[in-house]
């Protein structure tokens, strides 16, 4: 890492986006992160306005640190101050995060592990550059924060399927290794963990945002494993067919935004183009513009990106079948769709089996809406149904006698088949309601099909509409919906909803609803 650093070679591009970065993020002075934006979240449950100026902070320590890099010796003095300045944070976990029972600085989450491993190798890429107490105040509040915590605890991450135990794990386990001590056999396990989240088609259901996130650091923490030790974690087929799981996961520049991710989600340049290079001629970066920079500014990320170099090429399919996780993709040439089946108990979950997305050139035009804005509720299962980007009512899903899907592990696809250009799923099972639901849809050149036929068990007629979802207006046009360069060939009734998108600004999404009037319904969206 350090030597790759060295010979970096920054050209006028790469100095203008540095000091654009620098000037966005810099001030005169350290803004004071005060108790009350910090006690925010604990009085109404909101994050954004304490979250933006942490993660600002970093952004502006990352920023600092590449300008040093660039630049010289004139900035090391700032790099130092905001050193100091997050060593004097009261807690480097997030208020979302920490128990009051607790020593919240004590709390090893997911930005505590990540601002100690930060820390952890600014030290070691500037080693003695850094005044000795400067090196000194990064060990004590890395020892204190999370190595003695972990040492003499356990935390519920360690035994997670999800990215939390990817990201706590990697950095306490680089943590280790740039103090030159043995990795602790609990990281393994603790990644061991996080594997086990994948079927072994690679698919990440937490979407390609948290697959960004857990992803990027297991390999951060075993490329430095490889090169301090020797040691290989990554050979395994299943490793393979997750670092290739984003080649697939665009439409246009959009990205398939199931789950708590998001449409505009980025390939990440650093993990991009670390993937290409140790998975050479396997994984290959998707034809979407990288950035340097997830939304929360992370460290990890950020350097990398001037380390690796994505490359593309054509190893992303037309098509992608993946049976164990209930998922289809097709790129049809004209356009694109993704079905998912699964069930309603997965990481970040919304009720959405049975769900779909069709996108144009330009990207999804029946969408998933992605996650919302993140707050105490929305994380409360009391609650989280309750945002439309969460529930059912939200999917391109129908919904039966006014109800939409539960959530629940039992609330899933019971049957998925796919073949070349036609899916058939039976998701009746996500539903309070005795019926099997079959969805069929066929893939033509010019138009998507859609099928679904409704078997009551008590024999009796129900009340039935189906739904569709757009964040593009649709427009009645001659007795039929035209949504971005799709029409119906059946008219249809238009309504709109108002939500928080994730940001916490406001997105309107469409609703394209159709009452069934029998035990079947069939709608085709042309180009």
């Amino acid at each position: 890492m350090k030597n790759r650093l060295r010979l970096i070679a920054l050209g006028s591009y790469e100095l203008d986006e540095i000091d654009n970065y620098y000037t966005r993020y810099h001030e005169d002075v350290i803004p004071h992160m005060t108790y009350t934006d910090f006690s925010e979240f604990k009085k109404n449950g909101l994050r954004v306005g304490y979250e933006e100026q942490y993660f600002n902070r970093r952004r502006r320590l990352n920023s600092t640190f590449m300008m040093y890099i660039a630049y010289g010796s004139r900035y090391l003095a700032e790099l130092c101050d905001l050193i100091w300045a997050v060593c004097d944070e009261f807690t480097w976990a997030l208020p979302a995060h920490t128990d009051a029972n607790n020593d919240a600085y004590r709390c090893i989450d997911l930005f505590n592990a990540e601002t100690a491993m930060s820390l952890t190798e600014i030290a070691f890429l500037l080693g003695d550059v850094l005044p000795d107490d400067i090196k000194e105040r990064i060990r004590c509040e890395v020892n204190r924060r999370v190595v003695e915590p972990f040492e003499n605890g356990s935390f519920a991450w360690e035994t997670m399927r999800h990215n939390w135990a990817a990201v706590c794990g990697s950095c306490i386990g680089m943590i280790y290794l740039y103090n030159d001590k043995p990795v602790p056999e609990r990281i393994f396990s603790a990644l061991n963990s996080y594997l086990s989240g994948f079927a072994n088609d690679g698919v990440c259901l937490e979407g390609l945002g948290y697959w960004s996130y857990g992803f990027g650091y297991f390999m951060y923490f075993a490329m430095l494993l490889l090169e301090k030790t020797g040691r290989d974690i990554t050979s395994d087929d299943k490793i393979l067919a997750i670092a290739r799981f984003q080649q697939n996961m665009y439409f246009g520049t959009e990205a398939i935004s199931c789950s708590d991710s998001s449409p505009d989600t980025a390939p990440l340049t650093g993990l991009t183009g670390l993937l290409c290079e140790h998975f050479k001629g396997k994984v290959s970066a998707p034809r979407v513009m990288p950035v340097r920079n997830d939304e929360c500014g992370r460290w990890a990320h950020y350097i990398r990106s001037f380390i690796y170099t994505p490359i593309m090429s054509e190893n992303a399919k037309p098509e992608a079948s993946c049976p164990d996780s209930q998922w289809y993709i097709r790129h049809t040439g004209s356009y694109g769709v993704f079905i998912k089946g699964g069930c309603n108990a997965e990481p970040h979950n919304h009720n959405d089996v049975g769900s779909f997305i069709l996108a144009d050139k330009f990207g999804q035009v029946l969408c998933d809406i992605g996650c919302g804005e993140y707050t105490a509720d929305y994380f409360d299962e009391s609650k989280r149904y309750g945002y439309l980007c969460n529930s059912s009512f939200g999917h391109s899903v129908p919904i039966i006698d006014g109800n939409g899907q539960l959530p629940g592990s039992e609330r899933r696809c019971t049957e998925f088949n796919c073949s070349d250009n036609y899916v058939e799923l039976h998701f009746g099972n996500a539903y309070d309601s005795e019926v099997d639901i079959k969805r069929e849809l066929y893939l033509f050149r010019d138009r998507l099909a859609l099928s679904d036929s409704f078997l009551f068990s008590d024999g009796s007629r129900h009340s039935i509409t189906e739904r569709f979802i757009s964040r593009i207006r649709p427009k009645l046009k001659d007795g039929v919906i035209q949504i971005g360069s799709f029409r119906t060939n059946i008219p249809g009734s238009i309504s709109s909803q108002t939500i928080k998108g994730h940001g916490g600004e406001d997105i309107t999404v469409y609703f394209i609803d159709f009452e069934v009037k029998n035990s079947s319904f069939k709608v085709e969206f042309r180009l």
